[in-house]
């Protein structure tokens, strides 16, 4: 048998505030087609708010998509770039000190703002947690083939998902 779907009845609130918004939205040019996207004609103070692609607030990058993908891709770009010297300089560091400068100085970079980009998609969390697993290779000296949960015991790391958790307070 199909499933039973009730309708909402005209005369209900919920039904009225619907016909509201979109009375209101066709009248104000707020909603002028369905599947077109319509640009909002946004004040403060009197004065138009430019609708910009993205924009940069306390070092998170807002899109207008409301994705997470650019943020992350600058972070991961910026933090890879910073393990890539490390890695050219690998001889002139001991692990150690490898460890050290990913966690004081890399890691903090790219889990600044975590808990708000925590709902990003599962491709951008992989793209954050590849850069772990790239750090935990430079720092043990391990091959490109190796294990990361295997890097990740021997460093007494957890995964950077497990840490966006635990900044969130979810455990």
């Amino acid at each position: 048998s199909s499933p039973q779907f009730s309708t909402v009845p005209h005369s209900s609130p919920i039904s009225l505030e619907i016909n509201f918004v979109s009375t209101y939205g066709n009248n104000k040019s707020i909603i002028s087609n369905k599947n077109k996207k319509s640009k909002l004609n946004l004040l403060l103070n009197g004065t138009p708010l430019e609708q910009v692609k993205q924009s940069k607030h306390l070092g998170i990058l807002f899109s207008d998509d409301l994705k997470w993908s650019k943020h992350i891709d600058v972070i991961v770009k910026k933090a890879n770039s910073k393990i890539g010297r490390m890695y050219r300089c690998k001889n002139k560091f001991q692990r150690r000190d490898k460890i050290n400068i990913y966690r004081t100085i890399i890691r903090p970079a790219l889990e600044y703002g975590n808990v708000i980009y925590d709902n990003c998609s599962l491709q951008d969390s992989k793209k954050i947690e590849s850069v772990q697993k790239f750090a935990a290779r430079v720092c043990t000296g391990a091959m490109k083939r190796t294990e990361y949960k295997k890097l990740q015991n021997e460093l007494g790391w957890t995964s950077l998902k497990s840490r966006r958790a635990i900044s969130k307070g979810i455990r």
